[in-house]
Protein backbone atom coordinates (compact mmCIF):
# COMPACT_ATOMS: atom_id res chain seq x y z
CA UNK A 1 0.00 0.00 0.00
CA UNK A 2 3.12 1.99 0.82
CA UNK A 3 4.53 1.65 -2.92
CA UNK A 4 1.28 2.29 -4.11
CA UNK A 5 0.82 5.63 -2.40
CA UNK A 6 4.09 7.00 -3.13
CA UNK A 7 3.77 5.32 -7.35
CA UNK A 8 0.56 7.38 -7.32
CA UNK A 9 2.58 10.49 -6.10
CA UNK A 10 4.86 9.90 -7.86
CA UNK A 11 2.81 10.03 -11.52
CA UNK A 12 1.06 13.22 -10.04
CA UNK A 13 4.09 14.72 -10.10
CA UNK A 14 5.23 13.96 -12.84
CA UNK A 15 1.67 14.56 -15.04
CA UNK A 16 1.75 17.97 -13.86
CA UNK A 17 5.72 18.80 -14.78
CA UNK A 18 5.79 17.27 -17.88
CA UNK A 19 2.00 16.11 -18.95
CA UNK A 20 0.81 12.54 -19.41
CA UNK A 21 1.91 11.68 -22.72
CA UNK A 22 5.70 10.88 -21.38
CA UNK A 23 7.38 7.93 -21.10
CA UNK A 24 8.39 8.15 -17.10
CA UNK A 25 4.44 8.72 -16.85
CA UNK A 26 3.81 5.26 -18.61
CA UNK A 27 6.68 3.62 -16.88
CA UNK A 28 5.43 4.50 -13.45
CA UNK A 29 2.22 3.61 -14.81
CA UNK A 30 2.93 -0.10 -15.35
CA UNK A 31 4.44 -0.44 -11.66
CA UNK A 32 1.34 1.22 -10.33
CA UNK A 33 -0.42 -1.42 -11.86
CA UNK A 34 1.19 -4.07 -10.06
CA UNK A 35 0.23 -2.33 -6.74
CA UNK A 36 -3.33 -2.32 -7.48
CA UNK A 37 -3.37 -5.60 -8.29
CA UNK A 38 -1.66 -7.29 -5.16
CA UNK A 39 -4.34 -4.59 -3.20
CA UNK A 40 -6.98 -6.86 -5.30
CA UNK A 41 -8.95 -4.44 -7.50
CA UNK A 42 -7.76 -5.52 -10.31
CA UNK A 43 -10.38 -3.51 -12.44
CA UNK A 44 -8.43 -0.68 -11.53
CA UNK A 45 -5.30 -2.20 -11.88
CA UNK A 46 -6.29 -3.41 -15.93
CA UNK A 47 -7.44 0.32 -16.30
CA UNK A 48 -3.74 1.81 -15.34
CA UNK A 49 -2.06 -0.59 -17.51
CA UNK A 50 -4.31 0.44 -20.57
CA UNK A 51 -3.44 3.76 -19.95
CA UNK A 52 0.02 3.52 -19.84
CA UNK A 53 -0.38 1.40 -23.46
CA UNK A 54 -2.22 4.30 -24.87
CA UNK A 55 0.50 6.64 -23.77
CA UNK A 56 3.30 4.48 -24.89
CA UNK A 57 1.12 3.86 -28.36
CA UNK A 58 0.92 7.22 -29.46
CA UNK A 59 4.66 8.06 -27.78
CA UNK A 60 6.04 5.51 -30.43
CA UNK A 61 3.62 3.69 -32.50
CA UNK A 62 2.46 0.28 -32.45
CA UNK A 63 5.93 -1.29 -33.39
CA UNK A 64 7.91 -0.35 -30.56
CA UNK A 65 9.38 -2.37 -28.12
CA UNK A 66 8.62 -0.56 -25.01
CA UNK A 67 4.83 -2.03 -25.74
CA UNK A 68 6.04 -5.30 -25.02
CA UNK A 69 6.31 -4.82 -21.26
CA UNK A 70 2.64 -3.49 -20.60
CA UNK A 71 1.21 -6.01 -23.45
CA UNK A 72 2.63 -8.72 -21.34
CA UNK A 73 1.28 -7.44 -18.20
CA UNK A 74 -1.91 -6.94 -19.74
CA UNK A 75 -1.93 -10.64 -20.92
CA UNK A 76 -1.65 -11.68 -17.01
CA UNK A 77 -4.30 -9.23 -15.85
CA UNK A 78 -6.39 -10.75 -17.87
CA UNK A 79 -5.92 -14.12 -16.49
CA UNK A 80 -6.37 -13.03 -13.09
CA UNK A 81 -9.22 -10.93 -14.44
CA UNK A 82 -10.53 -14.44 -16.02
CA UNK A 83 -10.64 -13.15 -19.62
CA UNK A 84 -8.20 -15.61 -21.80
CA UNK A 85 -9.79 -14.46 -25.05
CA UNK A 86 -8.66 -10.77 -24.33
CA UNK A 87 -4.85 -12.50 -22.90
CA UNK A 88 -4.27 -14.33 -25.96
CA UNK A 89 -5.29 -11.15 -28.20
CA UNK A 90 -2.34 -9.11 -26.01
CA UNK A 91 -0.03 -11.65 -25.95
CA UNK A 92 0.20 -12.24 -29.39
CA UNK A 93 0.59 -8.52 -29.99
CA UNK A 94 3.56 -8.94 -27.83
CA UNK A 95 4.73 -11.65 -29.73
CA UNK A 96 4.61 -9.95 -32.79
CA UNK A 97 6.91 -7.04 -31.49
CA UNK A 98 9.63 -9.31 -29.50
CA UNK A 99 10.10 -11.60 -32.34
CA UNK A 100 10.77 -8.54 -34.57
CA UNK A 101 13.71 -7.88 -31.70
CA UNK A 102 17.08 -9.32 -32.35
CA UNK A 103 18.96 -8.98 -28.90
CA UNK A 104 19.34 -12.57 -27.78
CA UNK A 105 18.54 -11.53 -24.01
CA UNK A 106 15.09 -11.69 -25.13
CA UNK A 107 14.83 -15.27 -25.55
CA UNK A 108 13.61 -16.13 -22.22
CA UNK A 109 11.06 -13.27 -22.56
CA UNK A 110 9.65 -14.79 -25.82
CA UNK A 111 9.21 -18.25 -23.87
CA UNK A 112 7.51 -16.55 -21.33
CA UNK A 113 5.12 -14.70 -23.66
CA UNK A 114 4.49 -17.75 -25.84
CA UNK A 115 3.79 -20.44 -23.01
CA UNK A 116 1.07 -17.44 -21.51
CA UNK A 117 -0.29 -17.47 -25.05
CA UNK A 118 -0.60 -20.95 -25.11
CA UNK A 119 -1.85 -21.04 -21.91
CA UNK A 120 -4.87 -18.25 -23.00
CA UNK A 121 -5.63 -20.47 -25.78
CA UNK A 122 -6.61 -23.35 -23.50
CA UNK A 123 -8.50 -21.52 -20.90
CA UNK A 124 -10.39 -19.87 -23.77
CA UNK A 125 -11.24 -23.51 -25.10
CA UNK A 126 -8.55 -23.86 -28.06
CA UNK A 127 -7.36 -26.92 -27.19
CA UNK A 128 -5.86 -27.78 -30.49
CA UNK A 129 -3.77 -24.11 -30.68
CA UNK A 130 -2.72 -24.74 -27.54
CA UNK A 131 -0.89 -27.99 -28.13
CA UNK A 132 0.82 -26.13 -31.78
CA UNK A 133 2.07 -23.33 -29.55
CA UNK A 134 3.21 -25.65 -26.68
CA UNK A 135 4.64 -28.41 -28.82
CA UNK A 136 6.55 -25.72 -30.57
CA UNK A 137 8.12 -24.48 -27.77
CA UNK A 138 8.86 -27.68 -26.18
CA UNK A 139 11.18 -28.71 -29.24
CA UNK A 140 13.13 -25.02 -28.98
CA UNK A 141 13.86 -25.44 -25.23
CA UNK A 142 17.37 -25.97 -24.43
CA UNK A 143 19.19 -26.39 -20.73
CA UNK A 144 19.17 -22.60 -20.47
CA UNK A 145 15.67 -22.38 -20.06
CA UNK A 146 14.30 -21.73 -16.42
CA UNK A 147 12.22 -24.26 -14.17
CA UNK A 148 9.33 -22.60 -14.48
CA UNK A 149 8.81 -21.84 -18.22
CA UNK A 150 9.83 -25.49 -18.88
CA UNK A 151 7.32 -26.82 -15.96
CA UNK A 152 4.44 -24.03 -17.26
CA UNK A 153 5.44 -25.69 -21.04
CA UNK A 154 5.17 -29.35 -19.68
CA UNK A 155 1.71 -28.65 -17.33
CA UNK A 156 0.33 -27.06 -21.45
CA UNK A 157 1.41 -30.09 -22.89
CA UNK A 158 -0.32 -32.05 -20.19
CA UNK A 159 -3.76 -30.33 -20.28
CA UNK A 160 -3.82 -29.69 -23.84
CA UNK A 161 -3.27 -33.55 -24.71
CA UNK A 162 -5.99 -34.12 -22.09
CA UNK A 163 -8.28 -32.11 -23.90
CA UNK A 164 -7.83 -33.43 -26.99
CA UNK A 165 -8.33 -37.25 -25.80
CA UNK A 166 -4.56 -38.40 -25.11
CA UNK A 167 -5.52 -38.62 -21.00
CA UNK A 168 -2.43 -40.94 -20.55
CA UNK A 169 0.28 -38.49 -22.55
CA UNK A 170 -1.55 -35.72 -20.83
CA UNK A 171 -0.89 -37.72 -17.50
CA UNK A 172 2.44 -38.26 -18.07
CA UNK A 173 3.55 -34.34 -18.92
CA UNK A 174 1.84 -33.61 -15.72
CA UNK A 175 4.17 -35.77 -14.09
CA UNK A 176 6.86 -34.74 -15.53
CA UNK A 177 6.28 -31.03 -15.39
CA UNK A 178 6.20 -31.69 -11.14
CA UNK A 179 8.89 -32.91 -11.45
CA UNK A 180 10.31 -29.80 -12.97
CA UNK A 181 9.25 -27.87 -10.80
CA UNK A 182 9.92 -29.83 -7.66
CA UNK A 183 13.63 -29.16 -7.87
CA UNK A 184 13.68 -25.49 -7.86
CA UNK A 185 10.11 -23.69 -7.97
CA UNK A 186 8.85 -24.89 -4.38
CA UNK A 187 5.21 -24.29 -3.52
CA UNK A 188 5.04 -21.51 -6.26
CA UNK A 189 1.86 -21.10 -8.08
CA UNK A 190 2.34 -22.43 -11.37
CA UNK A 191 3.33 -25.83 -9.49
CA UNK A 192 -0.24 -25.65 -7.87
CA UNK A 193 -1.67 -25.52 -11.85
CA UNK A 194 0.01 -28.67 -12.62
CA UNK A 195 -0.69 -30.21 -9.12
CA UNK A 196 -4.23 -29.65 -9.73
CA UNK A 197 -4.53 -30.77 -13.12
CA UNK A 198 -2.89 -33.76 -12.19
CA UNK A 199 -5.17 -34.29 -9.02
CA UNK A 200 -8.60 -34.18 -11.82
CA UNK A 201 -6.83 -36.89 -14.09
CA UNK A 202 -5.67 -39.07 -10.49
CA UNK A 203 -7.41 -42.18 -10.59
CA UNK A 204 -6.76 -43.31 -7.13
CA UNK A 205 -8.77 -40.83 -5.49
CA UNK A 206 -6.58 -40.66 -2.11
CA UNK A 207 -3.73 -39.46 -3.69
CA UNK A 208 -6.02 -37.29 -6.14
CA UNK A 209 -7.30 -35.16 -2.91
CA UNK A 210 -4.04 -35.17 -1.42
CA UNK A 211 -2.86 -33.09 -4.88
CA UNK A 212 -5.60 -30.95 -4.44
CA UNK A 213 -5.39 -30.03 -0.99
CA UNK A 214 -1.39 -29.17 -1.52
CA UNK A 215 -2.73 -27.44 -4.46
CA UNK A 216 -5.18 -25.48 -2.99
CA UNK A 217 -2.22 -24.68 0.05
CA UNK A 218 -0.03 -23.18 -2.77
CA UNK A 219 -2.55 -20.73 -3.85
CA UNK A 220 -3.99 -19.57 -0.36
CA UNK A 221 -0.36 -17.81 0.04
CA UNK A 222 -0.06 -16.84 -3.50
CA UNK A 223 -2.56 -13.30 -3.06
CA UNK A 224 -5.41 -11.66 -5.22
CA UNK A 225 -3.53 -12.13 -7.94
CA UNK A 226 -4.34 -16.07 -8.01
CA UNK A 227 -8.26 -16.18 -6.77
CA UNK A 228 -9.61 -17.51 -9.79
CA UNK A 229 -7.39 -20.62 -9.38
CA UNK A 230 -8.07 -20.99 -6.24
CA UNK A 231 -11.80 -20.69 -6.09
CA UNK A 232 -11.47 -23.52 -8.70
CA UNK A 233 -9.49 -25.67 -6.86
CA UNK A 234 -11.71 -24.91 -3.36
CA UNK A 235 -14.90 -25.94 -5.95
CA UNK A 236 -13.39 -28.84 -6.83
CA UNK A 237 -12.62 -30.10 -3.29
CA UNK A 238 -16.17 -29.24 -2.02
CA UNK A 239 -17.48 -31.66 -4.82
CA UNK A 240 -15.41 -34.41 -3.59
CA UNK A 241 -16.97 -34.20 -0.35
CA UNK A 242 -13.71 -31.91 1.50
CA UNK A 243 -14.48 -29.79 3.90
CA UNK A 244 -12.52 -26.13 3.06
CA UNK A 245 -12.04 -24.44 6.59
Amino acid sequence: QEAQDLTEKSIAILVAAVGEKDKRVATALNSLAGYVAASGDLVEANRTLLRALAIKRELNGPNHPSLASTLVNLMEMDRMRGRPTDGAIHGQEALRILSGQSNRKLNDSLRRVQVGVAEAFLASGDSRAALVECEALERELDSEVSASIHGRVLTCLGNANIAVGKRALGKAFLEQALETFEEKEGPHPRRALALFALAKVETHAERSIELGRLALRYLSDAGPEWRNELMSVQSWLNKHGVTIP
